[in-house]
């Protein structure tokens, strides 16, 4: 059972595709919490730190997926859940930070993070239920990404912004280097080497304006 795909999967409909539905709805929540912030700038750096943390390890689950080798499932290799990092690494920095922000949220605010975080119970649930992965396949995703998540409160926490950025730029090409270079299975363009390479776009611009702030306060 730990290894074999749902015996419901066939049964559960997969017409609409939630996971890719719920994107939009959580990037669209980031540009909220960055017009709704007292200081935009910094939040825009903090959203750019947190996307690139996830990108750049996506990378890396991808690798150990195709070293790993197990097919169950899906017919090529699928051993690391890229979706259950996903919804672990984002579902808990969106918790973490809107507890720990100590300002009060309006209602709104309030239900579009009761949406996002309920959207990322129900794929996780379809990530299973739907045939995508095994118990297992979802357990080593769970393992990146509590692993991950980790690393990236620490370093928020004991680096400048500057220090992150910079890391997870170094990171991602690293591995998206690893990811097309040593995998039978190559990342696909759409879904995961664009959005990385896009995010290279916003590092620059986050770059810049940390470099602004440090100018401002000389």
């Amino acid at each position: 059972m730990f290894d074999s795909c749902c015996p419901l999967e066939h049964r559960v409909n997969l017409n609409f595709p939630l996971f890719f539905a719920s994107i939009p709805i959580a990037l669209l929540y980031d540009l909220y919490t960055i017009y709704r912030s007292s200081r935009r700038t910094s939040k825009f750096v903090d959203c750019v730190i947190l996307h690139g943390a996830y990108f750049s390890f996506a990378f890396l689950a991808y690798f150990l997926k195709d070293y790993l080798n197990d097919t169950t499932c899906q017919g090529r290799p699928n051993s690391v859940s890229g979706h259950t990092f996903y919804h672990v690494f984002y579902f808990t920095d969106r918790l973490v930070t809107f507890y720990s922000s100590g300002k009060r949220k309006s209602l709104f605010h309030s239900f579009y993070f009761f949406i996002n975080q309920i959207l990322h119970f129900v794929n996780l649930s379809i990530t299973y239920l739907g045939g995508y992965h095994t118990p297992r396949q979802m357990l080593y995703g769970a393992i990146v990404g509590v692993h991950v998540t980790i690393l990236y409160f620490l370093l928020k926490q004991r680096a400048s912004k500057k220090a992150n950025l910079i890391f997870y730029a170094l990171n991602m090409g690293i591995w998206i280097y690893v990811a097309h270079t040593f995998t039978t299975v190559k990342p696909e363009f759409a879904l995961l080497t664009r959005p990385g390479m896009i995010w290279y776009g916003f590092f620059f611009v986050a770059l810049y304006l940390e470099w602004q702030d440090h100018q401002k306060k000389e």
